[in-house]
């Protein structure tokens, strides 16, 4: 057997134990997740912080988990009630557990003054002009104004930085595609040309 042909059939062989192990510990992950992970509160505030934090995709959960709690915040303060009770309300609604869990740590400062109704929004798990936003208002009735305009805002943004995302993966993942397949090619055509020679010398005998 050519050289060539032994070494591409021992990378093919490792690359396939190396995609199916790639494989089953996606398959695993994904059981455990569903079936007990998300169960968990820590597992899921770790998660869920990390959806926000990570490259490319954080920026637009951070946007939309912004827009929700902004837009829950601003409705619960008009209808009356408390901002403790506003806050709870919307971390629950913004569909997050670290959101939850960094709201909730703040309700017990502010309840006991240490904290102000601005601060919960001093956290990387909010965009940072919420904060400054909320400061500015000089009254309540403001303040559900400028809630309601900044969850106007986040929305347009998240969706926004969505469509450009999905346009610029597209193009990536065709590549990916493409290189993919000319892995594969490569890794069928090189062995099938180095038997070449070596049955052109058999023909030949």
């Amino acid at each position: 057997t050519p050289e060539a042909t032994t070494i591409m059939i021992g990378v093919g062989s490792s690359m396939k134990w190396v995609i199916l192990g790639l494989v089953a510990v996606i398959l695993l992950w994904t059981i455990y997740w569903f079936a007990f992970g998300r169960r968990v509160p820590r597992l899921r505030v770790k998660a869920d912080a990390w959806a926000i934090r990570v490259p490319l995709l954080g920026p637009i959960n951070q946007m939309a988990t912004a827009a929700r709690f902004a837009d829950v915040l601003a409705a619960c303060l008009a209808s009356g009630m408390t901002e403790l009770e506003s806050l709870e309300v919307a971390a629950r609604a913004a569909g997050n557990a670290a959101v939850v869990r960094h709201v909730t740590a703040h309700i017990a400062k502010q309840r006991i003054g240490e904290a102000t109704f601005a601060d919960v929004a001093d956290s990387p798990l909010f965009p940072w002009n919420l904060k400054n936003r909320m400061e500015i208002a000089p009254s309540p009735r403001h303040l559900v104004a400028i809630l309601r305009d900044v969850a106007a805002v986040f929305h347009k943004k998240s969706r926004r930085r969505l469509n450009a995302f999905a346009e610029r993966i597209g193009p990536l993942s065709e590549i990916v595609v493409l290189a993919a397949a000319g892995v594969v090619i490569l890794m069928i055509a090189i062995p099938v040309t180095t038997f070449i020679p070596t049955m052109t010398e058999q023909i030949n005998l």
